[in-house]
């Protein structure tokens, strides 16, 4: 593993809320409470160098703000596309948001009350 995906991995447990028995299925990214500025800090901590897929130009975007007249426009680019692969299990990683920003293994979804679901077999993953 190089530095970076041991910096990736590093960050993550020390700045992600992680839920237990769920933590390979469900991570809390950010707080709900940074209201629009969660898409700019999104773009802060998630980099490529820290293995994130997402387009550079709508990171640059993101960085730029709130107030930059595309921002709304590439957040909902990252929130379709942006992706993460775990480095120690290989594990793939996308983003949700509803308030509060997730990080959902591949596989998983949340429903409209905000429960973890098995997309195969639409059964709840109960915590």
């Amino acid at each position: 593993m190089n530095t970076n995906s041991l910096q990736m991995v590093s960050f993550i447990s020390q700045n992600f809320k992680l839920f237990t028995p769920m933590n390979d299925l469900l991570h809390l990214l950010l707080d709900g409470h940074h209201g629009v500025y969660i898409p700019q800090l999104f773009a802060q901590q998630c980099t490529a160098e820290q293995h994130w897929k997402y387009s550079d130009e709508d990171r640059a975007i993101l960085l730029a703000g709130p107030d930059y007249d595309e921002y709304w426009d590439a957040w909902d680019s990252v929130l379709n596309e942006a992706y993460w692969i775990d480095p120690k299990s290989g594990n793939k990683y996308y983003i949700d948001q509803n308030d509060d920003l997730w990080m959902i293994r591949d596989g998983y979804h949340r429903d409209e009350e905000g429960n973890l679901v098995n997309s195969e077999t639409d059964e709840i993953i109960e915590p």
